[in-house]
C-alpha cells in the first residue's frame, strides 16, 4: 500500500503546472523544442510567426545598422535568437530571415 500511494505522490507532483513549464528564451519569451536550431525554432519563408513573437520586445528599429534591408510597407524585422526575421505586420507572415552570422555590424 505505501508503494502504491509513493506512485500516486510521484504522479501528482509530475503533472503539476511547473513540471510542463516552457523553457524561456533570452527575452523570456517561450523556446520551443520542436524544429530548434541552436536553441531557436525553426522557421521558414512563408510561415506564419505565432503571436507571442510579433510584440515590440522583438521588433528591431534600427534596421539601418544591422544592413538589414529596408523593411516595405506592412512589414517590419524582428529579431528572435539568431535570427532577424522580416515578418507582415498584419498576419506574422514570414517573407526573409538572415542569420545573425550573417550580418555584418
Amino acid at each position: 500500500m505505501k508503494n502504491v500511494l509513493m506512485a500516486g505522490v510521484a504522479v501528482l507532483l509530475l503533472s503539476t503546472p511547473t513540471a510542463f513549464a516552457q523553457r524561456e528564451d533570452e527575452h523570456g519569451g517561450p523556446r520551443f523544442a520542436q524544429n530548434e536550431v541552436r536553441g531557436t525554432p525553426h522557421w521558414a519563408r512563408g510561415d506564419r510567426l505565432p503571436e507571442e513573437f510579433r510584440g515590440d520586445r522583438y521588433t528591431v528599429s534600427d534596421w539601418r545598422a544591422l544592413h538589414l534591408r529596408r523593411p516595405e510597407h506592412g512589414f517590419h524585422w524582428v529579431h528572435i535568437g539568431d535570427r532577424y526575421l522580416l515578418i507582415g505586420e498584419r498576419n506574422g507572415m514570414i517573407r526573409e530571415f538572415r542569420m545573425e552570422h550573417e550580418i555584418h555590424h
